[in-house]
Order: C-alpha cells, then sequence, then structure tokens
C-alpha cells in the first residue's frame, strides 16, 4: 500500500497505527465497533455498516486441567501488570490497546465465539481446509 501498488487494505493496528500517525496513509475506519484513543480522527466502520465489529486479540493459555487456583494467580497478576502505564505506553506504540479485564471464563468465551466467526466465515467463502 505504501509503495502505492494497492489502494485499500485492512491492516492490523500495529502495522496500519504508525502508517496513519506518520501520514504515509489515510485511515478509513477502524474494524473494532468502538473509537480507539490511537487513532481518534479515524471513525470505527460500525458508523456506517451497523454491527461491523472485527478485533484482534492476543491472550495466555495454559494446559487444560491447570488447577484453578493457579490460572486465578495468573489472570490476576496479568491484570495488574497490564494496568500499569509502562505497559500500557508500550502497547501503544504498538497500535494497540489494552482490554478491560476479564476473567478466564470470559477470554475463553471470546475465542469460543471468534473461533464460531472465522469457521463460518471459511464455510461461506467456499476455502478447503486440508
Amino acid at each position: 500500500m505504501i509503495n502505492g501498488n494497492v489502494q485499500v487494505m485492512f491492516a492490523d493496528a500495529t502495522v496500519a497505527v504508525p502508517q496513519i500517525k506518520g501520514g504515509k496513509v489515510k485511515g478509513l475506519g477502524t474494524s473494532s465497533a468502538r473509537q480507539t484513543a490511537l487513532i481518534a480522527e479515524v471513525a470505527p466502520i460500525a458508523q456506517t455498516v451497523p454491527g461491523f465489529d472485527w478485533q484482534a486479540w492476543q491472550g495466555v493459555a495454559v494446559a487444560a486441567g491447570t488447577p484453578r487456583a493457579i490460572v486465578q494467580r495468573l489472570n490476576a497478576e496479568l491484570q495488574k501488570f497490564q494496568n500499569t502505564p509502562e505497559f500500557r505506553e508500550v502497547l501503544g506504540k504498538f497500535g494497540m490497546e489494552p482490554s478491560a479485564p476479564n476473567t478466564s471464563e470470559q477470554f475463553a468465551e471470546i475465542v469460543k465465539k471468534d473461533a464460531a466467526r472465522w469457521a463460518e466465515a471459511v464455510r461461506v467463502s467456499g476455502a478447503k481446509v486440508d
């Protein structure tokens, strides 16, 4: 896109935000349904396409059967770290925002929901998975 070979594309925020802020590309919309402070001048696509909402996410997983107390402790420590100004600053440099705190059950629901969404997208696209 920067070289002019592509006119329009969806790009991960870690790639797009620095390019938009640097004036190398023009942001037309964000895929998250909510406004982001990282590029406040770019409106969510959902403002023109109701219901449009897609967000990349990262998470930490442990082996099935990990004791609940360990999962809860790990989650609590990660939440504390995620809320530090230093961590938020580093994420911002990469065009990312930390999510609201959530439990391991809430994260599992996010994963389950997205897996179903993308399985349906693959199905209707006709793509074949080997």
